[in-house]
């Protein structure tokens, strides 16, 4: 191949080292274009240096040839795939495991066929569509794959425009939003195709011959909110090392347990279970963190134990017979070390005898180490205290009682030689045992018959035979106590001899490494205590997790030679005569707290958002306003009415004070009259756009106002920086349907046609924004203004947990409230209906029937259910701990007569705006629901709704949400992040 041009003979190339590929040269431009990235690189270096020393200028013809434009021209020859042939789409189809992918699903990731018809393009990219737009969005990348030509065995060609070392981004990331919570990241096509089609997230593939992962690749993955790598399981370990390049803590990995060994291709495969078993392995997934770290979501239970002292501190039981060491020790914990001490002949071993048999019987196994005691003296011992501990069962046989204790889980070690037994020799013991029977209590007679004890020299020595016998504890996750001879501290002169000081260097080390420290005292020795009448008392020297110490005061230790069983009694003195007269009073008033407490008290759901804070507001909100409005409800709705709307607004205008008293305030506000209907302009100082929102309050059509809500539109005019417009509509009962709908409706228009050139505002910039009751009229006007073909029209509509339906009210939402919260201060359904009855203007006598859907006309029944059919919604939302499906209604005539005046709003559209027969041409929307609200499965009908219209609906849930948790934002941190995410939607699709 040659290049003549002005009569000059160019080198000829050397196509030798071409393989399989095509060469074009342009007689005008003089580039090189590669129909396939296949050329070696001494190729290209020749190319190069002949097409520089033609021109004459290497940077441009550089340029030229460089990857990207490459991919922008392979890409610009391609065609859709449904113009290549039926039989090689098939065939491809098959060795791709794409079978089961809808040709929906390939438009949407952009995958287009070659221009010979003979491959599939699989395009990446590096840009979002929301940032750049469709038309000047261009991939960075290509990925082909071709059929073979051999006949007899079909295969596939597999080739990357540029090579695998070049970072060529991600197959799908254009679809990649910013409210998008979750990111499906997979190393293979067609695994990405099938998460998208089966679980509708947003999947991604890499290129998985890449070797170390690049920084330009990395920080494209940060900027996503969750990201969960699902690698196939042969390259497991390759997903783990991505999940460790990544710094995000929202970052989760599926295990090959986790998706039993499967690909997303192969599980979408499988008949009637594919989308079931994907959406169910991208819930199982984990989240990657590393072993060496914790974060304090991850120690939140294990704080919350140290912290409300549950379990750790309790341990795994506590005394029976000794109840009196529970209000020291609190009880008996693994991993401890307790030491039982005293002087010579005190009692120690038989003490120690009961106290282990009194955990044992708690079926807390138990292992004897026997180095200086007798194990038939010590079973004999233990055999006696378990018979006589009750009264008058001595007459029973010896061979009845030990009949009894040999069925507790107690086991005994023997060591023969005293002074030689090894803590080595004690721990095989304990791994011989544990291979059938676990051990949580062990107890050693005598600490001093250690062989380390016997040749330790120093007080070093000591210490380390403490510390390995409290590593033992904690390792084998049990629980050591041990006997040792421990008396009081000596200093005075006469005793400062070597056994004194050795003793008390005994006792020193012991005070440090043991958890616990039991003393048996004796008379003899209490010098400093002169009114003990009992011979022996315990004292208390240490106890790391436990309570109060005993050292001044004294637990009385009352022995019974006969039963050889002990006693024990907290020392104490006698009260004055008549102090317990004193103690009435308290016990009285705590007596009437706990029964007013115990019937306010009604307990939230679990994963309700702040729940210990809700718990207290909600509280005091039932009390301020919902009791007293049950009471005035017997004698008039009206006066309920006004007491509800006089403590909520009340209670609205001090948290909005109480705001601006401490924030500062970077807004002004103005009071203006849109077509007689007045409204508030909410400017910020930064105003930095000439877009506008117009937000419409919700309250249930009846309660709340402007003022009620300027606190959450002065914030979102601050988050936003766009000037915000909050309308006062009026309310029912004074002013029925459709007042408010109209009112609305004239301020928008008159603000669209007229008073934006008051504030320099675009008027193709306009969005509305409604809360509650105030998404319903928002939703019903952008319907009108669809219908009426109202110009300008407005550019996006946020419904903020609309009431958007008036024809079912037994969705699983509704059933959850009855159940879960349906007695609490929270929106609950009664009132739902009883606001939407008066906003209605009908009696409210109908609540019950409305409440059982038994308004609804058994003949229209059908009709009506169509926009509220209960299937459609997600598996999560149909939890059969309280939801139950409805039975089909039967024709009941004394119902429909009595409900014959709500009949005819049952169709109207613009009561309820879900049923809307014709949605298209809606502006783009975003609809936020609530978990623990009743009308969180109407938003996802109404999302549901605009999507089968073509709208481009967006739709965020909030797990731990409950309905008007914006309106106290202050105190919930997820109701901030649900105005954020507001803000982050609106400024997103207007800049």
């Amino acid at each position: 191949l040659t290049k003549v041009d002005g009569g000059n003979l160019v080198q000829p190339l050397d196509h030798g080292n071409v393989q399989n590929g095509r060469l074009f040269f342009l007689q005008q431009q003089t580039h090189l274009i590669t129909m396939k990235a296949s050329v070696k690189r001494s190729t290209k270096n020749k190319i190069d240096t002949m097409m520089n020393g033609y021109s004459g200028s290497s940077d441009e013809e550089a340029a030229s040839d460089s990857p990207k434009t490459v991919v922008h021209t392979v890409w610009n020859q391609s065609i859709p795939i449904n113009q290549m042939s039926l039989p090689k789409l098939t065939r491809l189809r098959q060795l791709l495991s794409l079978r089961h992918i809808q040709d929906s699903t390939f438009a949407k990731y952009n995958v287009r066929a070659t221009a010979n018809g003979d491959g599939l393009i699989f395009p990446r990219y590096t840009d979002r569509v929301e940032r750049v737009g469709v038309r000047q969005l261009k991939p960075s990348g290509l990925k082909i794959f071709r059929l073979t030509e051999n006949r007899n065995q079909p295969g596939i060609i597999e080739e990357t425009i540029p090579d695998s070392s070049t970072y060529v981004g991600f197959f799908g990331y254009h679809l990649v939003k910013s409210v998008d919570v979750e990111t499906v990241l997979l190393f293979n096509e067609a695994d990405a195709l099938s998460v998208h089609q089966a679980a509708g997230k947003v999947a991604l593939a890499v290129h998985d011959q890449y070797g170390p992962f690049q920084n330009q690749l990395l920080s494209l993955l940060t900027e996503l909110i969750h990201v969960i790598i699902w690698p196939p399981p042969e390259k497991y370990n390759r997903g783990k090392l991505l999940a460790k390049s990544l710094t995000s803590t929202n970052c989760h990995l599926i295990s090959p347990a986790s998706c039993k060994n499967m690909r997303a291709a192969d599980a979408l495969a499988l008949p009637g279970k594919g989308r079931q078993l994907i959406t169910g392995v991208i819930k199982a997934c984990e989240r990657v963190e590393e072993k060496s770290l914790s974060t304090f979501d991850k120690l939140k239970e294990l704080t919350k134990e140290y912290y409300y002292g549950y379990g750790s501190v309790s341990g795994i039981c506590k005394w029976s017979r000794f109840s009196a060491l529970n209000n020291y020790l609190k009880g008996f914990r693994l991993g401890e070390l307790t030491l039982i001490g005293g002087g010579s002949a005190c009692g120690k071993k038989t003490f120690l005898a009961e106290y282990a048999l009194d955990i044992c019987c708690q079926n807390v196994p138990t292992l004897w180490c026997c180095l200086e005691l007798p194990v038939g003296r010590l079973t004999a011992t233990l055999v006696e205290q378990d018979a006589f501990f009750e009264e008058n069962t001595n007459q029973r046989s010896f061979d009845y009682w030990y009949e009894e204790i040999s069925r507790l889980p107690m086991y005994f070690a023997k060591f023969d030689k005293v002074g030689f037994t090894k803590l080595k020799d004690i721990v095989e013991v304990i791994d011989r045992l544990a291979a059938s029977k676990e051990v949580q209590h062990i107890v050693i007679d005598d600490v001093t018959a250690l062989q380390e004890w016997t040749l330790a020299k120093n007080g070093y020595d000591l210490n380390l035979i403490f510390s390995d016998l409290r590593r033992l504890a904690q390792n084998r996750n049990c629980h050591i106590t041990g006997s040792m001879l421990l008396s009081k501290f000596q200093n005075s002169k006469e005793n400062n001899n070597a056994d004194t000081l050795q003793q008390n260097a005994v006792n020193m080390q012991a005070m440090k490494e043991a958890d616990n420290v039991l003393v048996i005292c004796t008379k003899k020795l209490a010098q400093d205590i002169t009114d003990v009448e009992h011979e022996n008392f315990l004292q208390i020297w240490k106890t790391r997790r436990g309570g109060d110490l005993v050292l001044s005061n004294y637990i009385e230790m009352n022995f019974n030679r006969m039963t050889k069983c002990y006693t024990l009694t907290v020392g104490d003195r006698a009260l004055p005569e008549g102090t317990w007269r004193l103690c009435i009073l308290p016990l009285v008033l705590v007596a009437v707290i706990s029964i007013v407490l115990n019937q306010l008290y009604v307990p939230l759901p679990d994963r309700f958002a702040e729940r210990e804070k809700m718990q207290v507001i909600e509280t005091v909100a039932r009390v301020l306003y919902m009791y007293p409005g049950k009471w005035l409800e017997l004698f008039s709705t009206k006066w309920q009415l006004c007491w509800t709307r006089l403590v909520l607004n009340s209670l609205a205008w001090l948290c909005s004070y109480a705001y601006r008293s401490t924030e500062p305030q970077n807004v002004h506000i103005h009071t203006i009259m849109l077509d007689d209907v007045a409204a508030r302009v909410y400017i910020p100082d930064k105003v930095d756009t000439d877009a506008a929102i117009v937000y419409i309050h919700g309250g249930g059509f009846v309660l709340l106002n402007v003022d009620s809500y300027d606190l959450i539109t002065r914030h979102l005019a601050k988050l936003t920086n766009m000037i915000t417009v909050s309308i006062e509509y009026r309310l029912a009962p004074e002013h029925k349907f459709p007042a408010a709908i109209d009112d609305c409706e004239r301020a928008i228009v008159y603000f669209l046609r007229h008073a934006h050139k008051l504030y320099s505002i675009n008027s193709d910039k306009v969005v509305l924004v409604g809360d509650s009751a105030g998404g319903n009229l928002a939703a019903v006007v952008t319907q009108r203004l669809r219908n009426k073909r109202i110009r300008p029209v407005l550019k996006l509509q946020v419904l903020i947990y609309p009431v958007v339906q008036f024809v079912d009210f037994m969705t699983p939402s509704y059933q959850m409230a009855y159940r879960l919260y349906g007695r609490t201060a929270l929106p609950d359904p009664e009132s739902i209906v009883r606001w939407m009855l008066v906003y209605l203007g009908l009696d409210v006598e109908h609540v019950p029937k409305v409440l059982r859907s038994d308004h609804v006309d058994p003949i229209r029944q059908l009709q009506l259910l169509q926009a509220v059919q209960h299937d459609q919604l997600p598996p999560e939302f149909l939890d059969p701990s309280y939801y139950k499906k409805p039975p089909p209604k039967l024709n009941n005539t004394e119902s429909s007569e009595a409900m014959h005046q709500v009949q005819s709003y049952l169709l109207d559209w613009q009561v309820s705006p879900l049923l809307q027969q014709d949605m298209s041409d809606l502006p783009k929307a975003l609809v936020l629901t609530c978990e623990f609200d009743p009308l969180r499965d109407e938003g996802y009908f109404y999302v549901h709704r605009l999507r089968q219209a073509g709208v481009n609906a967006s739709w965020i849930h909030y797990n731990t949400g409950f309905h008007a948790m914006l309106n106290i934002h202050n105190e919930v941190p997820l109701g901030r992040q649900a105005i954020q995410d507001v803000a982050t939607f609106i400024r997103h699709n207007l800049s």
